[in-house]
C-alpha cells in the first residue's frame, strides 16, 4: 500500500502480472530473473534498511523505484527467506532459552511492560502471559522501521 492508502493488485483474473510488465522485461533482460525471483528481489530491496533510509523522502511522495543492484542472487535469496518468515512467522521455532509462561490463554493486551526499568529480558504481556529470557539482539528488530 502506498502512503495514500491505495492498494495494488499483484495478479489480474487472467493470471498476468499487473503494472510490472516494463520492469519485468527490464529485469529479465538485465538479470535473467523469472517472476518469482523478481518478486523476491523486489521484496528484499524494499525491506532493506539502506534503501528505506536513502529514499525516505521519495517513498513518502512517489511509488518506489527499484534499483538494479550488482548482487542480484543474494537479494533474491534474502527476499525468499524474508517472505517465508513474514508469511509463516507463527510457525517459526521459539529461540533457544526463551520461555513463554501462560497461566490461562488470555491474549488481550492492556499494557505490556518490563518487570523493572532496565530489565529487558522479560516482558509481562498481561496478567496471564509472561515472556522470559528474551535475547538482547531481539531488540534490534524494528517493526515497519
Amino acid at each position: 500500500m502506498g502512503a495514500s492508502g491505495a492498494g495494488f493488485v499483484r495478479y489480474i483474473n487472467d493470471g498476468t502480472l499487473f503494472n510490472v510488465s516494463d520492469f519485468q522485461s527490464n529485469i529479465k533482460s538485465n538479470f535473467g530473473l523469472n517472476e518469482e525471483e523478481m518478486f523476491s528481489y523486489v521484496y528484499a530491496v524494499l525491506n532493506s534498511r539502506d534503501y528505506k533510509k536513502l529514499y525516505a523522502n521519495d517513498l513518502q511522495k512517489n511509488l518506489p523505484r527499484i534499483p538494479l543492484l550488482k548482487h542480484k542472487e543474494k537479494y533474491v535469496q534474502i527476499g525468499k527467506k524474508l517472505a517465508e518468515l513474514h508469511l509463516h512467522y507463527e510457525e517459526q521455532p521459539i529461540w533457544d532459552g526463551v520461555e513463554v509462561d501462560i497461566s490461562k490463554p488470555d491474549y488481550r493486551v492492556k499494557k505490556m511492560k518490563h518487570p523493572k526499568k532496565g530489565v529487558l529480558d522479560t516482558i509481562i504481556y498481561n496478567d496471564s502471559i509472561t515472556i522470559k529470557n528474551i535475547p538482547e539482539r531481539a531488540y534490534d528488530y524494528v517493526v515497519n522501521g
